[in-house]
């Protein structure tokens, strides 16, 4: 089985899936250092030496690929869902499961403003050039993407990595439960 975690930047998906990846004794993967990896460059790089849209090719030929192997944590870049053909893969990917990670538009502000690699290595995706305004209007476009291909939701506004690492385990297990928010 594979567990995908989805959601914006700053929602903890690669700290989370390190966790997960250790408890669970799989293989982790992120989708961005992967991408990072095969360009030879940083995204703001890619963005700015080649365009979004060549991000955008890479990242969903970096899909493809990792949802080609089983037993992974995979962490999957925050605008993974704009595409379609994307979030079709993601839908129909066999024997896994997806997690959205939301959080809080302001939260996830303060994470993205207090990582320095963030701003040394990823792009402004709007006019708004990071600013608050930024996370709330590209939250506010992904997120019926993410719910549209995520298995369950968790709110991670106000937990720590372990807190949600421990929910997505539990959620892990078989039972007879309908809801998909955690």
């Amino acid at each position: 089985m594979n567990l995908l975690l989805i959601g914006y930047r700053g929602s903890g998906k690669t700290t989370v899936g390190k966790i997960l990846a250790t408890r669970l004794a799989m293989g982790f993967r992120d989708s961005d250092e992967e991408i990072v990896r095969r360009a030879g460059m940083d995204i703001a790089s890619i963005f700015a030496q080649h365009s979004e849209a060549k991000f955008r090719d890479l990242e969903s030929e970096v899909l493809a690929d990792l949802l080609k192997h089983d037993n992974q944590i995979i962490s999957l870049g925050g605008g993974v869902v704009v595409r379609p053909q994307n979030r079709v893969a993601i839908q129909t990917a066999k024997n896994t499961k997806t997690f959205f990670l939301n959080c809080d538009p302001h939260i996830l502000h303060q994470r993205i403003a207090a990582d320095k690699k963030t701003a040394a290595h990823r792009p402004a995706l709007t006019s708004f050039a990071g600013a608050i305004a930024e996370v709330e209007h590209l939250l506010q476009q992904r997120l019926p993407w993410y719910r549209e291909v995520m298995d369950f939701e968790i709110d991670g506004s106000q937990l720590a990595p372990e807190q949600i690492a421990s929910r997505i385990i539990e959620l892990c297990q078989p039972s007879d439960r309908a809801d998909k928010r955690a």
